[in-house]
């Protein structure tokens, strides 16, 4: 009976995990922009870059959280284009790791 060694399997799910995290931060500022309109659309508050407007909200003003939240769209102007090298070197390890890995 002779051991035969097992094969070991490309890290397919590592490099899913990494690009769904760099998308993740990519579209971080997306999200908070999203997030603070809708809080604010459903709590009918005004919401724009000029100034931070009184929101209450369960008796607590949550105005300049959502102007933060609001301006923070901000960051695409470096996220995306940053994300975005960062995920083409990341396909181009991944595809280089890939073709070591069949030979």
């Amino acid at each position: 009976m002779t051991l035969e060694p097992t094969r070991k399997t490309f890290p397919w799910r590592r490099y899913l995990a990494v690009f769904s995290v760099v998308v993740l931060v990519i579209c971080a500022p997306l999200i908070s922009v999203a997030t603070s309109m809708g809080i604010a659309y459903i709590t009918g508050c005004t919401l724009h870059e000029g100034f931070t407007n009184t929101c209450l909200v369960l008796g607590f003003n949550i105005g300049d959280i959502l102007h933060t939240m609001f301006l923070m769209g901000w960051f695409m102007l470096l996220t995306i284009p940053y994300g975005v090298i960062v995920l083409i070197l990341i396909a181009a390890i991944c595809v280089a790791h890939a073709i070591i890995y069949r030979r």
